[in-house]
């Protein structure tokens, strides 16, 4: 995971590795002994990690994969009384997450999600790697930007669409807006070359931990 550099395409699908350890690393009365007393069970699987390793370069990965089959005699209290407190890790896109994965109720992932009221899933950020503090509750009051995105294309006409509208924001408001297009080996394209504030790859990481809102695709 650490191709990139500070700024790396593949280390978002192991955030959820982050996430366990600090859970982990939590006051002693985070984790219980007893199943009765626990508002909540971690299932300690690496789904999006896992999927990763076996497929780095494919945009689907894991939908047709079944590991919960494994897992499950595995799980001494997943039951339909508790199925709803048991958090699955998968800090990828939905859809490239198996599917059983997908059904649960609490799903760790970067989103978005079809799930209806009453099934929350849980959204995390792309996890940082330099030495910036990460942000607290009361400390977006101390971002410069609005909004960082380093997006690929490719093929896909409907995010050009998204990117060439966030460009247009980025030329009328340069101090909120940083949008950068990004080719097949993750470089600044040439095509933006000429787009006002471009970040090159080195300065991604630090723009995208300065910004409230952040998206971040690899090709």
């Amino acid at each position: 995971m650490r191709e990139g550099g500070a700024f790396s395409g593949y280390r978002p699908y192991a955030a959820e590795a982050t996430f366990l350890a600090k859970l982990l690393s939590g006051p002693d009365e985070v984790i219980v002994d007893d199943p009765n007393k626990a508002s909540y069970f971690i299932v300690p699987f690496l789904s999006s990690t896992w999927c990763f390793i076996g497929a780095p370069k494919t945009w689907v990965r894991c939908g047709d994969q079944d590991p919960l089959s494994h897992l499950l005699p595995l799980l001494t209290y997943f039951n339909q009384s508790t199925i709803h407190r048991h958090i699955f890790l998968g800090t990828d896109s939905v859809g490239n997450l198996p599917v059983n994965f997908q059904m649960q109720p609490l799903l760790l992932h970067y989103g978005p999600t079809p799930c209806g009221p009453g099934q929350g899933p849980l959204i995390t950020p792309p996890p940082l790697a330099d030495d910036l503090p990460a942000p607290g509750r009361w400390e977006f009051s101390s971002k410069d930007l609005l909004l960082f995105t380093a997006d690929g294309v490719g093929q896909r006409p409907f995010r050009r669409e998204v990117l060439e509208e966030l460009l247009r924001w980025q030329h009328s408001l340069p101090h909120l807006f940083v949008v950068s297009k990004r080719d097949q080996q993750g470089n600044s394209s040439p095509a933006c070359a000429t787009c006002c504030n471009t970040p090159l790859a080195p300065e991604w990481n630090h723009q995208s931990a300065d910004a409230i809102i952040v998206r971040r695709q690899a090709h």
